[in-house]
């Protein structure tokens, strides 16, 4: 009896024993339980030991590459780590410090230092276009041109380099009106229209070149107010007060015609009636010394 109870209790330790090594499959099947390696399962893709240890330490080499930590010129990791710290950047949207940093590529490296990372061309075409923005809300044109040509050079000319030099000529002849240079307007404003005519610009360069006819007209200032008129009849010749002012001054050039003629007429009046005035006291005061010294005969008007 002691026997068997042994070998029961025996028997059952061994089955214990033996359950973690064996798990259901799914549908009701038993198979033996997954064993976890690591962060991958036995059988699955997971990296090795050593993959892990590379990853880890590219991801620390990432999280402490700084401006600080940068290897001098001459090391074979400073040029990849101007393209990291750059591309950084670039993902914070850090556009000025990201525009250095591809500058600081090319003065070391040439344009071949363009080519040491696969997205750094697309990255610096991005990041000199915006700095270009940047600089021509500064109203920095000189320089804003210089970075779209950079731009341009590593990403090509797409819509936005076009848009930002329209938007520059047409703030500028805006910007030289509100000074009131307006030879220099004039000339940005062809400039503006020579690349694409714009009908709601040019109706507003009409209307504020006739403002200033007007203002020069009212202020009795000849010589401005025909140069006023001609720029806006340049621009906009059916402007509606550019043509109420011309027609003006046409009724007033009348009006001083007539008055002209008037007055030629009234002095050659004059003249005539001056002259005849002049002739008949000249007749009277002759007829009065008839008889004197022409006649041989003695005046009594002129006698003692």
């Amino acid at each position: 009896m002691r026997t068997v109870t042994l070998s029961f209790w025996a028997f059952g330790l061994l089955t214990l024993l033996s359950l973690p090594a064996y798990a259901q499959k799914p549908g009701g099947e038993p198979g033996v339980q997954d064993i976890q390696v690591g962060s991958s399962r036995v059988g699955g893709p997971g990296l090795t030991p050593t993959e892990r240890a590379a990853n880890a330490a590219a991801d620390e080499e990432e999280e402490v590459l700084t401006e600080e930590t940068l290897p001098p010129k001459g090391n074979k990791k400073r040029l990849p780590g101007l393209h990291k710290i750059a591309s950084r950047y670039v993902r914070g949207q850090m556009w000025r410090e990201a525009c250095d940093r591809y500058d600081q590529i090319i003065d070391e490296e040439g344009a071949a230092g363009m080519d040491a990372a696969p997205d750094a061309k697309a990255n610096a075409a991005r990041a000199f276009l915006e700095c270009a923005e940047s600089e021509a809300a500064g109203r920095k044109f000189e320089k804003m041109e210089l970075l779209l040509k950079k731009s341009e050079t590593y990403g090509g000319t797409d819509y936005r380099h076009a848009a930002l030099r329209r938007k520059v000529k047409r703030d500028t002849f805006k910007e030289e009106m509100a000074k009131g240079n307006t030879e220099k307007a004039l000339v940005a404003f062809r400039a503006y229209q020579a690349d694409k005519p714009d009908e709601d610009e040019r109706i507003w360069m009409g209307a504020e070149l006739t403002k200033i006819a007007w203002a020069a007209y009212n202020a009795k200032d000849e010589l401005n107010l025909k140069r006023a008129i001609a720029d806006a009849d340049s621009v906009a010749p059916m402007n509606s007060d550019l043509r109420r002012l011309k027609e003006k001054l046409e009724d007033e050039g009348s009006i001083l015609k007539q008055i002209f003629t008037v007055s030629i007429v009234a002095i050659i009046i004059a003249f005539i009636a001056a002259r005849f005035f002049a002739w008949r006291a000249r007749a009277k005061v002759e007829g009065m010394v008839e008889g004197g010294s022409f006649s041989g005969k003695k005046n009594k008007y002129l006698d003692d």
